[in-house]
């Protein structure tokens, strides 16, 4: 269900619906859409070459601590912050514990990503980070622990 909201073609439609009076938040949704996409794609570059397989400079490897992708990722953590409503209607607004958990993932991987840019690598591959490999790795660990 996510992956069919947060998609390229979900944006499209939202921005040929803008202006409509039926529909007064289109804009706004279509907005939030397109930077939960750029976040993404940032956030999911696995492969060195994944921008020039998927034509987008959004998807490249990150090879300088000063990269605006990297700027984009704490914009992005700090707009959770403000999305954090009161209690009660959560119209327009995200939990206290997801924004404050988004906010400190990006801030994190973009200091991280900074450290070791500064330290020890060429490149940061911010995909690499992701929670897919962490469980495979942790699955691996429980299934030797049961055998024992």
């Amino acid at each position: 269900m996510c992956l069919k909201v947060f998609s390229e073609k979900t944006h499209q439609a939202l921005l040929k619906h803008t202006g409509m009076e039926k529909f007064e938040d289109i804009e706004d949704t279509a907005i939030f859409i397109n930077k939960v996409l750029t976040w993404w794609k940032i956030l999911n570059v696995k492969s060195q070459y994944m921008d020039v397989r998927q034509n987008d400079h959004l998807q490249a490897a990150i090879g300088d601590p000063n990269d605006e992708r990297l700027e984009t990722i704490l914009n992005f953590g700090n707009m959770a912050l403000q999305m954090a409503g009161k209690q009660g209607k959560r119209q327009k607004q995200l939990t206290r514990d997801t924004a404050q958990a988004i906010f400190h993932t990006c801030n994190g991987l973009v200091s991280l990503c900074r450290h070791l840019l500064l330290t020890s690598h060429q490149y940061v591959l911010l995909g690499q980070f992701s929670t897919d490999p962490l469980v495979k790795e942790f699955s691996k660990l429980r299934q030797e622990e049961h055998i024992l």
